[in-house]
């Protein structure tokens, strides 16, 4: 995976239209899919910091638990910001009251000092390509591949990015492309070639395919 950041002079509506006229078109299942949900609206959040730190306190948490957790969380810290200066500021126990695990505590107070103290540059992992960004955010402990290729699709808005860990994106693969078990990596990099270079738009067609198709169960 080496795709470069997204131009940001192209509105991301316009990318997003882009998207649904390749995938819809290329005869694949997916296509079936694309059509029937049609152009996708979304707005990557750009604020890197507090997307890796949400992603990290909510890592294995069911959303309605994360909700609450995070909502105590920006409740505690002052100013209601998720900022590395005021996560470092914030006691431990303050956290622990909010539900947030003693590791995890440690993994973003250790993500806010790289930050705070330069070991990790935001303003250059913009510019970083794909598989640097993923390397860069990665080597903090409590991000794995799998938060930060979530990081690159939904914060940095980077439009080719196949996360294969996912088992959402695993489990609507298999469904729709009538697969007896779940796809593993090179089955998944196989099938995705027909949607580049937008992986990361199937993947948020997949994800709301799946969504639907357990709410009408």
């Amino acid at each position: 995976m080496t795709g470069r950041p997204f131009e940001k002079s192209q509105p991301y509506a316009n990318m997003l239209a882009s998207a649904y006229k390749h995938l819809a078109s290329i005869g694949d299942p997916l296509s079936h899919i694309v059509r029937s949900i049609g152009v996708l609206e979304f707005n990557p959040d750009q604020d890197i910091f507090r997307n890796v730190c949400e992603s990290i306190i909510c890592q294995q948490l069911s959303s309605r638990v994360a909700d609450v957790i995070l909502k105590r969380v920006y409740a505690a810290i002052p100013n209601g910001e998720l900022s590395p200066k005021n996560i470092l500021g914030v006691d431990t126990a303050v956290f622990r009251g909010c539900g947030i695990s003693y590791r995890k505590i440690e993994y973003i107070k250790e993500f806010s000092g790289n930050v705070l103290h330069g070991k990790i540059d935001l303003e250059k992992l913009q510019d970083a390509d794909d598989e640097e960004a993923i390397e860069i955010l990665a080597a903090s402990r409590g991000i794995g591949i799998w938060t930060a290729k979530m990081v690159l699709i939904f914060s940095m808005g980077r439009t080719d990015v196949l996360a294969h860990e996912d088992l959402g994106i695993r489990l609507a693969v298999k469904n729709i492309y009538g697969m007896d078990v779940l796809p593993d990596k090179e089955q998944l990099e196989k099938i995705a070639e027909a949607w580049r270079p937008y992986r990361s738009i199937s993947s948020m067609y997949l994800w709301k395919h799946r969504d639907g198709a357990m709410n009408t169960r």
